[in-house]
């Protein structure tokens, strides 16, 4: 394998680490549909807003997700296409609800 197919492979194996968290998939299970903010995601999962807040900034700094400012508030999307495909695939048997339920 040369050396350019290999950095692709390495870098694609860090993002499949970074969303393999169950939070992190129910945070992008959340993301496909439409942006959110840190607030709205805590809500929505049930979960501290600071746990979201970390879950997106370690998505962040690998390019997953990114944000817009909306004056003060940050809404937080999909970055990434590829990401949208692998999370359709590993939920595609999931209704939303069981998905999110089972994350605690």
């Amino acid at each position: 394998m040369d050396f350019e197919k290999q950095k692709i492979l390495i870098k694609k194996s860090e993002m499949l680490k970074i969303i393999a968290h169950p939070m992190r998939l129910c945070i992008l299970n959340c993301l496909k549909s439409k942006p959110y903010q840190v607030n709205e995601l805590a809500e929505h999962l049930g979960l501290p807003q600071s746990t979201v807040s970390q879950h997106l900034s370690k998505m962040r700094l690998k390019d997953i997700v990114d944000f817009e400012r909306d004056g003060v508030m940050m809404n937080y999307y999909i970055k990434d296409s590829e990401v949208v495909a692998i999370i359709d695939l590993l939920i595609s048997n999931c209704e939303q609800g069981v998905f999110s339920e089972s994350v605690g």
